[in-house]
């Protein structure tokens, strides 16, 4: 009994080393079930690439375009309440997190690179009299047009508004509204229009 058991394990090792396409389309099948079943809408080719997680609460308001892709690690987070609308062709990258408490648009063609971060609420600091843990939040939706690029590492924070073609470059933390066709980067972060 032992050695069958044993010889299982190494079977499935062998399945998500070599093929694990079907670990993934289950994976992916499940979500796209789930947010089905809440009222949400997901399209064809939608895929969690390995150890890619979404996490969703009730009430969550989800939209999903044609060929979809998470890469592996990277994880989005959709409060009570909020909405989550990914466009067609949207990549985000490995290790990415997006967050939505209030909203997050992310336009057709959009790729998001390795390691960023897309949230939209904050801690409100207001209240002198309270610890930070007790002070609540503050939300503002973050849209992101078509055909942008963002760059490793960057982070995006509520109420940004990235313009169609934009490029926001690799580390930047944008906290203003990028216009469209333009290369945002830095931190702070500096503008300059993207040349015909």
């Amino acid at each position: 009994m032992r050695s069958i058991f044993f010889l299982f394990v190494k079977f499935i090792r062998v399945l998500q080393i070599q093929g694990a396409g079907w670990w993934t389309d289950l994976r992916s099948l499940q979500v796209k079930s789930d947010i089905e079943r809440m009222g949400g809408s997901v399209g064809k080719n939608f895929r969690l690439q390995g150890g890619a997680g979404f996490s969703y609460a009730r009430g969550a308001k989800i939209r999903i375009g044609d060929n979809v892709r998470l890469a592996d690690h990277a994880h989005v987070f959709v409060a009570e309440g909020a909405e989550l609308e990914i466009e067609d062709g949207v990549f985000i990258g490995r290790g990415t997190v997006v967050a939505a408490s209030r909203r997050v648009h992310l336009g057709s063609g959009s790729q998001i690179a390795h390691y960023v971060t897309v949230i939209d609420s904050d801690h409100r600091f207001s209240a002198a009299d309270k610890r930070l843990a007790e002070s609540g939040g503050v939300s503002a939706a973050i849209e992101i047009g078509r055909d942008v690029w963002i760059g490793a590492n960057a982070v995006l924070l509520k109420g940004v508004t990235v313009g169609r073609g934009a490029v926001v470059g690799a580390g930047a933390v944008v906290t203003k509204a990028v216009p469209a066709r333009t290369v945002a980067t830095g931190n702070p972060v500096s503008f300059r229009k993207i040349e015909e």
